[in-house]
């Protein structure tokens, strides 16, 4: 009962590494776009978003970084068309909360079965082990052409499962700063 409570809490927040502050988020992104000129979009005919997740996303989410993207994308220059044959690019996203392991071991105490500078001088100390949920966020962008990938862009951030913050308006500022490192459109 507890683990569902857990995982539905989750679930319900997976999205919240995006409503924390920029500082505590690691974005990373590379690009592989040099003189192309792209100007088009599309989603691929599938949809845009899969999910790599221990835990359910529910579907507001996604629908919510889908239209943040393609507005940010737009506000680049990008132009969006249905037809995913005719555009420049394609455009997907993975979003997810995943368990995850953290183990460190700090030194508490010595032992003096040896003298200074032997070998039989040993350090002994405490394993910390603390799990906790991962939250990410990577969109990828294809040359729909080439049917390669032309530039990627990723968050993640270590989710507070007891905190109940969940405002959707901050998908944007996160997406953005994703999306910040994108060249814009060439215009032609």
């Amino acid at each position: 009962m507890l683990d569902t409570t857990i995982k539905r809490l989750v679930a319900i927040f997976a999205i919240v590494f995006l409503a924390s502050c920029a500082s505590e988020t690691s974005i990373y992104t590379e690009t592989n776009i040099e003189n192309d000129s792209y100007q088009t979009f599309s989603w691929p005919k599938q949809g845009p978003m899969f999910v790599r997740s221990d835990y359910p996303i529910a579907d507001e989410i996604g629908m919510e970084v889908r239209q943040q993207i393609k507005t940010k994308l737009e506000t680049k220059g990008y132009r969006f068309i249905e037809d995913q044959s005719q555009a420049d690019l394609v455009v997907l996203f993975s979003i997810g909360a995943q368990n995850k392991v953290k183990a460190e071991k700090a030194p508490s105490y010595f032992s003096e079965n040896g003298r200074w500078g032997s070998e039989f001088l040993e350090v002994v100390g405490d394993q910390d082990v603390k799990t906790y949920v991962e939250g990410s966020l990577a969109i990828d962008i294809f040359d729909r052409e080439r049917r390669q990938q032309v530039w990627f862009g990723a968050a993640k951030k270590k989710l507070d499962v007891s905190d109940k913050r969940s405002d959707l308006s901050e998908v944007s500022r996160h997406v953005s700063e994703i999306l910040s490192k994108l060249p814009d459109a060439e215009q032609s």
